[in-house]
């Protein structure tokens, strides 16, 4: 006799908050028979093949369970580590759940050695269905009928029961079909030979909830089983299931085991009556996890209230149909899809097993998320690995249309992909992480036509791995193909297609990557052809060709690192980089780096203008594309703004500027040397040491100038021997109301022209002619502590004013014009650092 036993894959506990693991790992589990709700009395438990005790029962590291059997045989038990408890079906127990008596289970169970050597023989005469082709257009080929049991569904109704099928109520429906499918399914683990439910065209049956899958609490109102599949003429509008109000359809959650061979004939499943107050995924058409050799032929789902085919970790799987209006719950109430999951026309979860290789071949329309959409959910784990995997194998073909995002890929590895997305609301392809997926899909390639979407394709995170996208978007509200804050590249990837006549820009790409390949046509976007943004897009090898004729570019941020732009059609962008740094007295050198987008760079503009003036003079020379220019003839020691565009055969770039001052140190005074009193001595810095005149009321105290006098402001002078030059200290200590500036011409306190405070405690220029001050120039700037004045003199008594870098204005008076000495005044306890004068 062969021995039961309990097959339990993963120990899975659902009623955590969504950002904990779910998985009960290493743990301690007791057995306890179904009627003993106290837990008083734990069942041993042994291995099934030798028998021997297994005490305790653990669950592994990934919270796996070991094949365990229990003496008797029981069909069901619970078990239980600490607060965790679900109830478990044994390998047979579906018999007695199918209505056998005893006697007929231990017929069952002692016959399954032959049985299952009737099952090879039986899988492989029906070598056909395991290899089914896909055609040339990536449709299913026949199924020949032969290979199945075909059985009405009338053979399965008891006496005094009804079989309403004209739609007119449930009446006992659920408690038929469900014995239909229970049946069918004990047949298959008796002989191997998969059967199908045949069901008259023009049958509209409705069903009820019959109850709730145990770890996660979904309601059902079928419990689907393998070797079980439905029969019809081939018409999907010829046989429909309306689903229960509160309950999926179809359902068999991965807590009952593996499903396999499942063939179902075209079908209408009808999700127009489910409802609920608030949104939640767990109202379906088609949801079955863990499915293995299965094929879904030209099935119809619509208006369910979350997602229409829900169906995860598919094997050797072919799915081809249309779902319609599916996640009509988050529609009706509202929900942003961006918010929450589910409500997609075809939802396909992955990630249990490394190789999960289904076909889709489908369409979606009007659905309240996603038209199609795959998803990892589960951690395929090889063994001491706890990082994501992501499943290989799937190919899909799709037209979605009228959804919020049409397709999107968060759980593939290799995924092929051939999508035209129209009509769709917030994105025809969206590549995306979510909640469950830590990135986009990776590795995979796909093709699309998408029209009329909000953006054609929206990239997002998307860092696990290289995609290859090659799509045509055009006439699409936003932009053709852009990407989504937050996110990022994955090395390798590459976008290449044509973007045209949408409403935002051609292409725009506004993450960091690595070796990005781009390689895109553009024309008549209303926005530029292609645009590169944000303050900083750190990039490797990043490559960008293509022609972007008509539309243009804009680059917002300097690309660092390596880069390569070689695109046709494109106006220079602005130079970057731009460094404004002093030559002499009397000039400047400007740096740039080329252009991010460089077509045909033939020479650069250069143009300054004094700080302060709105006219720009262009610095005249011969045309070059040396990427530095050195400006003369300028001011000494004063400020300049320079601008620089790139002139090539279609056009000439936006600007790039920056400014520079002119001038070099012809002497200063940091006060950095022994503190001293009685004057400020030598300075410490300038071309030859020049020594303060006057000033005994000065002293040196902590590297600053200090003035003790009280009552008259003490003046300490010096000579700068030249009569344009640029005066520049620092206020370190200001007694708010007291006597404090520079001396910009003068000596004394009846004649000079100085840089002080006003009556109002503003700065400005003034100058003192016989003792009587005349204000010349008067900023808003109010006198503090830490404020630098610069104010730059020049030939013909110019003065113009700088403080805390702020141009203030300029003045002109021909008092003391072509006098060369300049002076700290000041009262105690007002002191100042960093002096310097420029020439």
């Amino acid at each position: 006799m062969v021995q039961d036993k309990f097959d339990i894959s993963l120990a899975y506990n659902p009623n955590v908050a969504p950002d904990e693991d779910r998985l009960v790992r290493s743990a301690t589990f007791q057995v306890f028979a179904v009627d003993d709700l106290s837990f008083t009395t734990p069942l041993a438990v042994f291995e099934p093949a030798s028998g021997a005790a297994i005490a305790p029962l653990t669950s592994n590291a990934d919270g796996v369970l070991p094949q365990f059997a229990v003496a008797g045989n029981p069909p069901e038990v619970n078990i239980k580590s600490g607060t965790f408890i679900t109830r478990v079906q044994s390998r047979f127990g579906v018999l007695t759940e199918a209505g056998f008596d005893a006697a007929a289970v231990a017929a069952a169970v002692s016959s399954v050695e032959a049985a299952e050597a009737a099952r090879d023989a039986a899988l492989a005469a029906q070598a056909a269905v395991e290899a089914i082709p896909i055609t040339a257009d990536g449709m299913m080929a026949a199924i020949a009928g032969s290979v199945f049991g075909v059985v009405p569904i009338e053979q399965f109704v008891n006496a005094g029961e009804t079989l309403v099928t004209d739609g007119s109520g449930s009446g006992n429906n659920t408690t038929i079909w469900q014995r239909a499918v229970d049946q069918c399914n004990a047949w298959f683990i008796a002989d191997g030979k998969p059967r199908k439910i045949q069901v008259k065209p023009g049958s509209v049956m409705r069903f009820v909830r019959q109850g709730f899958e145990p770890l996660s609490g979904a309601p059902y109102g079928l419990r689907w089983k393998s070797g079980v599949g439905i029969a019809s003429n081939g018409d999907p509008t010829s046989v429909t299931f309306v689903a229960p109000t509160n309950a999926t359809m179809f359902h068999a959650a991965k807590s009952f085991g593996s499903i396999e061979h499942v063939y179902v004939d075209a079908h209408t499943v009808d999700g127009s009556q489910q409802s609920n107050a608030t949104y939640t995924t767990m109202m379906k058409a088609w949801f079955i996890q863990d499915l293995n050799h299965a094929r879904f032929r030209d099935i119809l789902i619509k208006e369910t209230w979350a997602t229409g085919f829900g169906c995860d970790f598919l094997r050797d799987t072919v799915v081809t149909g249309v779902a319609r209006g599916c996640g009509r719950g988050l529609i009706e109430l509202a929900v942003d899809p961006l918010t929450t999951s589910g409500g997609s026309g075809f939802g396909i979860g992955t990630g249990l097993f490394e190789v999960e290789d289904y076909v889709l071949d489908v369409s979606a329309f009007d659905c309240g998320f996603h038209g199609v959409f795959t998803e990892t959910q589960e951690l395929y784990k090889v063994a001491g690995d706890i990082t994501w995997h992501f499943s290989k194998g799937s190919r899909i073909r799709a037209y979605v249309e009228g959804n919020f995002v049409g397709f999107r890929d968060c759980g593939s590895d290799g995924l092929t992909a051939d999508i035209i997305a129209v009509n769709n609301t917030y994105a025809g392809v969206l590549h995306d992480r979510t909640v469950l997926a830590p990135s986009a899909g990776r590795n995979g390639r796909l093709r699309g036509e998408l029209s009329g979407n909000g953006t054609g394709l929206l990239i997002g995170l998307a860092t696990a791995g290289a995609y290859a996208f090659d799509v045509q978007a055009h006439h699409n509200v936003g932009d053709g193909i852009a990407t989504k804050s937050g996110g990022g590249f994955a090395p390798h990837t590459a976008i290449r297609g044509a973007s045209y006549d949408n409403g935002g820009r051609g292409i725009e790409i506004g993450l960091p990557s690595t070796d990005l390949l781009v390689d895109v046509r553009t024309w008549d976007n209303t926005e530029e052809g292609l645009a590169l943004l944000g303050t900083s897009l750190a990039a490797t090898g990043i490559q960008i060709s293509g022609d972007y004729r008509g539309d243009g570019a804009v680059v917002e941020q300097a690309i660092t690192g390596s880069y390569r732009i070689d695109a046709r059609g494109l106006s220079a962008t602005a130079p970057w980089g731009l460094a404004v740094t002093p030559s002499g007295s009397t000039s400047l050198v400007a740096a740039w780096e080329e252009p991010l987008i460089a077509d045909d760079i033939t020479d650069y503009t250069v143009q300054y203008r004094l700080v302060g003036d709105s006219v720009w003079t262009t610095f005249a020379h011969a045309a070059s594309t040396a990427t530095t220019q050195t400006l003369t003839a300028l001011n000494a020691g004063d400020q300049y703004e320079v601008r620089v565009a790139a002139v090539s055969p279609a056009g000439t770039s936006a600007w790039a500027a920056a400014f520079g001052w002119t001038g070099a140190l012809l002497m200063g005074d940091t006060f950095n040397r022994a503190d001293a009193t009685g004057g400020l001595g030598t300075m410490d810095s300038g071309c030859s040491p020049v020594a303060y005149a006057g000033g005994v009321s000065w002293s040196i105290s902590n590297n600053r100038a200090f003035s003790t006098a009280t009552g008259t402001a003490s003046i300490a002078a010096f000579n700068t021997g030249v009569v344009a030059r640029t005066i520049e200290a620092t206020l370190t200590n200001y007694l708010a109301g007291s006597t404090v500036g520079v001396l910009l011409r003068g000596t004394t306190s009846s004649s000079n022209v100085g840089v002080v405070r006003s009556s109002g405690g503003f700065w400005q220029i003034v100058k003192v002619v016989s003792g009587t001050t005349t204000a010349l120039l008067v900023s808003t700037i109010p006198v503090s502590s830490g404020d630098t004045v610069k104010v730059v003199c020049l030939a013909g008594g110019v003065y113009r004013m700088f403080v805390n870098g702020q141009f203030v204005g300029s003045v002109t008076d021909s008092h003391l014009a072509t006098d060369t000495n300049a002076a700290l005044r000041a009262v105690t306890p007002n002191s100042f650092d960093d002096l310097h004068v420029y020439a």
